[in-house]
């Protein structure tokens, strides 16, 4: 009960989505939130590896990556990978992003370098890597 134990209340600098009502695990529209809990952690220069796929549980319409927020990841480094790299790095290329672009997943975490690496992506292109690295979930 937070009248008893006390809240603790934390500012983060990080914008929150205008249409807050799109949550979904289709789409990235969600990313402000991750990049928040980062802000928080205190590890806001951690590298990021963007996946974005577009297969049947993803669903096939990458047009919601114009309604994210991916301006909030100027200034670290960022790798595109997943089958719509291309439209997610011009996407980042329009956000002011400067990224690079890689086809396999796990030649992009490879890429960064040691510590930790936040990996963000639509469902199938997480679980490519998961299948990889032959994680049981």
């Amino acid at each position: 009960e937070f009248w008893t134990e006390g809240v603790s209340v934390v500012w983060s600098g990080v914008t929150l989505a205008g249409q807050p009502r799109l949550a979904g695990v289709k789409h990235l529209n969600r990313l402000e939130q991750v990049l928040a809990r980062v802000e928080l952690a205190g590890s806001t220069d951690a590298p990021v590896v963007l996946g974005v796929n577009a297969r049947g549980p993803d669903g096939h319409d990458t047009s919601w990556l114009w309604d994210v927020p991916f301006e909030q990841l100027r200034g670290r480094r960022v790798v595109a990978t997943g089958d719509r790299r291309l439209d997610l790095a011009l996407r980042l290329e329009i956000a002011g992003v400067d990224c690079t672009v890689a086809a396999d997943p796990l030649a992009a975490i490879r890429s960064m370098p040691k510590g930790e690496v936040e990996l963000i992506g639509t469902y199938t292109a997480f679980h490519d890597v998961l299948q990889v690295l032959r994680v049981e979930w």
